[in-house]
């Protein structure tokens, strides 16, 4: 009892650190579910108001579960918010946390992580894809929706070498775009039977979406 008394308190401290389940901040919309495998989880997200009218949002898949990938998690989350504050470049704040996990973490330790930074006035979006690869962009109103990948140079995941240089990457989004991003936990969920949900199912999922809200309730 008093183990996962000290369990409770973890998960409610993780929750924390991560914004509301739903909001704006500055001219982004944004809906959010998370649900942890064990009482606390390994995902990180948030949603930064950068000032002058930008926005950062994020997402990140640490290896492994538990307690040691929810402090991991945490670390990573808080030093990636203090770096994109201060660096511009987005590949440069991935890059400040890369060495920073390089040189304080285990090396069977990884964190995949897509980071975009949003300038609604201008429609683009500046984002690094460090090992992540679950996102979408789906165009459109519902009944019509085009829900397509997008081919990105990506990069190493963070926490494996130190030296590794990102490359930001832009994305100039069309009105009624919306992002979709999601942990490999969505795609790589079994059946009963065994078989993962899947990419083509999750497209098929969000086609019908008519809201951040209802994608990610239907997703």
């Amino acid at each position: 009892a008093t183990i996962e008394k000290e369990l409770a308190a973890a998960r409610e401290a993780q929750r924390l650190i991560m914004p509301p389940d739903e909001g704006q901040v500055g001219g982004i919309r944004y809906a959010m579910r998370m649900r942890s495998g064990r009482y606390v989880a390994g995902d990180l997200f948030d949603v930064i108001d950068l000032g002058t009218g930008r926005v950062a949002v994020l997402l990140g898949d640490v290896a492994g579960k538990g307690i040691g990938a929810a402090i991991l998690m945490a670390t990573a989350q808080t030093h990636l918010n203090a770096s994109l504050r201060v660096l511009d470049d987005p590949a440069e704040a991935v890059a400040d946390v890369n060495r920073y996990l390089c040189s304080h973490v285990a090396q069977n330790k990884f964190i995949s992580l897509w980071l975009g930074v949003f300038e609604p006035a201008t429609r683009r979006m500046s984002f690094v894809d460090a090992g992540h690869g679950h996102w979408l962009v789906a165009s459109g109103r519902s009944g019509a929706r085009n829900i397509r990948r997008v081919d990105a140079v990506g990069g190493l995941p963070l926490g494996i070498d130190a030296d590794y240089r990102y490359q930001t990457e832009v994305l100039i989004l069309e009105p009624n775009d919306r992002l979709v991003v999601f942990s490999d936990g969505v795609v790589e969920q079994p059946s009963p039977d065994g078989a993962m949900f899947g990419l083509e199912r999750a497209i098929s999922a969000l086609e019908p979406g008519d809201s951040e809200s209802d994608d990610v309730r239907r997703l």
